[in-house]
């Protein structure tokens, strides 16, 4: 390992689920540029990465600071965490030059990222507030005229690469990108909205928004998608993947140029997955499935070196192993006293256990409760809190007085609840999952309400 600190990379590619990468096993070519980045000798993928929850703030959360879902406690807007238990705090102190380009605004006011040097919100690049502005925006999205951010991020980041020379060798970088492709609205730029779909383009994308801008209805029996229209979803999602992962050869290719790419550490993962009617849900919400927990994370080790001697790893990892990843690596040692555990740890021990917890945002709940016509109870018909511990390939999930277990290994779908022919694995994995649940949350502080830019961005996905 050079003696230089190496630069760092994380990007977070926001509702990528792993199985619908080659990587994977996926049959669809939608990264071919992470299936060439997984070939190399100083790349891990690690095979059984998965976040800590189902959705964005708190996944993020857990990724910033180390900490699984229950110990952070960020799980809604009004929330926030101290900048300084994150790693952008940790790096900028040990001299890194820290930069976010954001793409979602969840994690403007949580917190999260207020330690960079420098948060560039791409979202919210030159919006208008105003009603015509705000509506041709959306009519350029909506007929793939624009993509979510992912090019902009990139092009800016390329600008601080070109800078004037030798200011990059003062310090090394800490970039962050929180890339939206293929968050929903699944809108791929033109000609990739093309690419997997077998259908009319503009009648499943207007569908698409009816549905993911008012899911309150969905949820409630309001709505419905025909399985033509699931398919397409489908199809749209992985061309939005396809996109994206031209952009992170792009990417790739503007370090190589600027001779960054061989002393970076490159972490690539995604923060939660989605659910395409499996379970009878879409989206990220009401659920800890393996659809929703299981993500790619593919780490490139610095100068050449590849300190697990593994380019697969087995090892059950969660994305608060990356926290301790990235400062072990920079050679930055930790300012506060949590335990966490890196992902060399976790391969090392050969870890077989992962945690995850999820409570649904009640801003968001509030807003499901807006868009109905008739009284409907979430919170009866849907678990709006959730616990899960996975040991091996057996599942336990905890929804309040109900207690399921699944085997994965013969169960991949989750269907088949084992815990009355099981009770003895049942109380043993029930312990050790209220032993991580009595684990002390952080104070978390109030925060104002969303900024304009926030707010608009967050109601045109259907959060608020």
């Amino acid at each position: 390992m050079s003696a230089s600190p190496p630069n760092v990379l994380l990007l977070s590619l926001d509702s990528l689920r792993a199985d619908h990468l080659p990587t994977a096993g996926y049959a669809r070519d939608t990264a071919p540029a992470l299936t060439e980045f997984a070939d190399r000798s100083d790349v891990t993928v690690f095979e059984n990465a998965f976040a800590t929850t189902a959705w964005t703030l708190p996944s993020h959360t857990s990724l910033f600071t180390g900490l699984p879902t229950i110990r952070h406690g960020l799980y809604d807007k009004g929330l926030r965490i101290d900048p300084e238990h994150t790693l952008a705090a940790h790096l900028s102190n040990a001299g890194y030059d820290t930069v976010a380009f954001l793409n979602n605004g969840w994690l403007t006011n949580g917190g999260v990222t207020d330690a960079f040097d420098e948060v560039i919100e791409i979202f919210n690049q030159d919006i208008s507030s105003g009603f015509v502005e705000r509506n041709l925006n959306r009519l350029e999205m909506l007929f793939s005229m624009q993509d979510s951010g992912a090019d902009d991020s990139i092009r800016r980041f390329r600008k601080r690469l070109d800078g004037p020379s030798g200011s990059r060798d003062e310090s090394p970088f800490f970039a962050f990108f929180h890339l939206m492709e293929p968050h929903y609205l699944y809108n791929p730029r033109r000609p990739y909205h093309k690419q997997y779909v077998g259908q009319s383009v503009m009648r499943l994308l207007i569908k698409q928004r009816e549905i993911y801008t008012q899911r309150g209805k969905y949820f409630a029996g309001e709505t419905s998608i025909s399985p033509k229209q699931m398919r397409g979803f489908v199809d749209l999602y992985d061309s939005e993947i396809r996109y994206l992962d031209d952009r992170i050869s792009t990417l790739f290719d503007d370090l190589r140029r600027a001779d960054e790419f061989d002393n970076s550490l490159i972490v690539v993962v995604g923060d939660h997955g989605e659910l395409f009617g499996e379970h009878d849900l879409i989206g990220h919400h009401f659920s800890l499935a393996d659809e929703l927990l299981h993500v790619p994370l593919f780490v490139k080790w610095p100068h050449g070196t590849n300190p697990l001697a593994a380019t697969r790893s087995n090892a059950s990892v969660s994305l608060s192993n990356v926290f301790k990843t990235v400062l072990d690596v920079a050679g930055v040692e930790p300012s506060t006293d949590f335990d966490r555990v890196s992902l060399q740890e976790q391969h090392a021990n050969d870890n077989r256990r992962i945690f995850a917890h999820y409570r649904a945002p009640e801003s968001m709940l509030e807003s499901f409760r807006d868009q109905v016509a008739r009284p409907f109870s979430y919170d009866d018909e849907y678990d709006t809190e959730l616990s899960l511990v996975r040991d091996g390939t057996d599942t336990l999930v905890v929804a309040g007085d109900d207690v399921r277990l699944y085997d994965l290994s013969t169960d991949a779908g989750e269907t088949n609840d084992l815990s009355d022919d099981r009770p003895e694995r049942v109380a043993e994995l029930r312990t050790v999952l209220d032993e991580h649940l009595s684990q002390e949350p952080l104070a978390t502080q109030s925060t104002d309400g969303f900024s304009e830019g926030v707010q608009q961005q967050l109601e045109d996905l259907g959060y608020i």
